[in-house]
């Protein structure tokens, strides 16, 4: 009876735990500093491919999303989104970044210094790669999805 007491306990211990890291770390209200851009993924040769990184579970997601740059990384580093979505990079590291596609023209911030930010809506299907222009090791996907299954 104690052991099931204290499984029970370690279990909602966790579970709160979670949500909480979760509830951390979901910025969904960042203003931008640069406005919106929309881009035609396919136009500018960026169809459908498959991240070279594992990326967060497909979802659906509400329609701005905010990835942080950290520690000289992009968190998340590889996500889904629906078409349409917004998505927004919050410089929230020590040192200027850029978020700049590996190929194309989707995503070509300016420098942005700590406390910044820029955004970009995606509405064409497909996989765009990124990174930073200053910080070569710092690296990224997005894949817009249409949000049926896919």
């Amino acid at each position: 009876m104690n052991k099931t007491i204290i499984w029970i306990i370690v279990i909602a211990v966790i579970v709160i735990g979670g949500f909480l890291i979760y509830g951390a770390f979901a910025h969904q209200s960042t203003p931008a500093t640069t406005g919106p851009a929309t881009y035609d993924l396919n136009s500018l040769g960026m169809a459908s491919g498959t991240p070279d990184e594992t990326p967060t579970t497909p979802a659906p997601t509400p329609s701005v999303v905010t990835i942080d740059i950290k520690n000289f990384a992009f968190n998340p580093a590889a996500m889904f989104v629906k078409v349409g979505t917004t998505v927004t990079w919050v410089n929230d590291d020590s040192a200027p970044h850029t978020v700049t596609s590996d190929s194309g023209t989707v995503l070509n911030s300016p420098t942005l210094q700590p406390g910044q930010s820029y955004s970009v809506t995606l509405n064409d299907l497909g996989t765009v790669s990124y990174h930073c222009k200053i910080h070569p090791s710092m690296h990224g996907t997005i894949t817009v999805t249409s949000g049926l299954g896919s």
